[in-house]
């Protein structure tokens, strides 16, 4: 990019698309998204002509002698349109260069030390941690070390794993209870602090593997929806990142399970913009199981357009064929009608939609 001031862009320079920014196109909209910028935009068939041409080579200038061709404007309207058009995916960090003052990275790697009141939470004082090799490994860690057990010898015998250094990545972590009396269960991630949480022993250590083994499977690439998502008889109402929190909570799963529904094992889903699969794992030899979605859980209606918007947030990478995926996937689903949602009337809403939706016929390939 030639030299500009006050970070303002000038005709004659040649912005550069941030590299690894997914795209998608949804009716006549385009889709952008990328991990550190945080969010999604839409923007319309006209300003696509210039995210193509935004390749570190081409004017702003020439960019708007197209778009006055392209949009039959003239130049003078087609130039102030390029212009600020630029500036603000500039600001939101969209163009190459540091990252604007404001913007919060969608990735944050945090250290929790074992005395916090997270670490506390964790139970990290007697956690024992794993990490898995490679420029995309992470950690896997448990408060009761012997579940680790198996996931060691498969994963030492495939030279997967490394020695726990001090480096910032991911982390899926099992805070695991065992006793007379169930206590209650949760699986984090360093992403998204919650993703299980519930008094089954069985079924929180089977959440645990199954999501080792999606993120295992994640480093190949492809389509992954993380966080936690509802089940019942193998039908899946999806939840928006902005209602974790609530739809794990105490109120909300007590009307969730009054309803026949439970949080779904594993805090990772695949999917080709047409099926939902749910991984197995190969340290039980669990077998990989096919779902069904039936609804989206949004915070607000919304109209199309941000309808499918919000749901690439369901999205545990932002990448292209993820993003290409859940265009596909989003607009079939209907959305949870939330009432005033409260943590309670949130868990008896989707159990609700799960009466309306969820009964029918066999699901795919069962």
């Amino acid at each position: 990019m030639s030299e500009r001031t006050a970070g303002r862009l000038g005709l004659h320079d040649a912005p550069s698309l941030r590299p690894g920014t997914a795209r998608a196109t949804y009716q006549d909209r385009l889709l952008l998204g990328h991990e550190r910028v945080g969010q999604v935009i839409a923007v319309d068939p006209v300003s696509s002509i210039l995210i193509a041409g935004l390749n570190g080579l081409t004017s702003l200038g020439e960019l708007a002698e197209e778009v006055s061709d392209a949009g039959d404007l003239q130049i003078s309207t087609a130039r102030s349109f390029v212009l600020s058009l630029a500036e603000h995916l500039e600001s939101m960090g969209f163009i190459v260069g540091a990252l604007p003052d404001g913007v919060q990275p969608r990735r944050v790697d945090v250290r929790v030390s074992v005395d916090s009141c997270l670490g506390q939470r964790w139970g990290l004082s007697r956690a024992r941690t794993l990490q898995v090799s490679g420029n995309d490994g992470f950690r896997i860690s448990c408060s009761l070390p012997e579940l680790l057990d198996p996931v060691e010898q498969l994963l030492s015998k495939e030279n997967e794993l490394d020695e726990p250094d001090y480096e910032l990545m991911d982390t899926i972590h099992l805070r695991a209870v065992r006793g007379r009396v169930d206590r209650t269960q949760l699986l984090f991630d360093t992403l998204d602090p919650l993703w299980y949480a519930g008094r089954s022993f069985d079924r929180a250590v089977e959440s645990f593997l199954r999501t080792i083994e999606g993120r295992l499977r994640m480093r190949a690439g492809g389509a992954w929806l993380g966080g936690p998502s509802v089940e019942r008889d193998g039908r899946v109402v999806l939840i928006h990142p902005s209602l974790w929190d609530t739809v794990t909570s105490v109120p909300a799963l007590r009307a969730l399970h009054a309803g026949g529904c439970e949080l779904t094992v594993g805090g990772l889903l695949w999917t080709d913009g047409e099926r939902l699969q749910l991984p197995g794992d190969r340290f039980a030899g669990t077998a990989d199981r096919e779902l069904m979605a039936v609804g989206i859980a949004n915070p607000r209606a919304f109209g199309p357009i941000e309808y499918v918007r919000q749901a690439l947030h369901l999205l545990r990478w932002w990448d292209g064929s993820g993003f290409r995926a859940v265009a596909k996937l989003a607009p079939g689903l209907p959305t949870v009608e939330l009432g005033d949602a409260s943590p309670a009337a949130l868990g008896t809403a989707i159990a609700g939609h799960m009466d309306r939706h969820g009964a029918g016929g066999p699901l795919p390939n069962a």
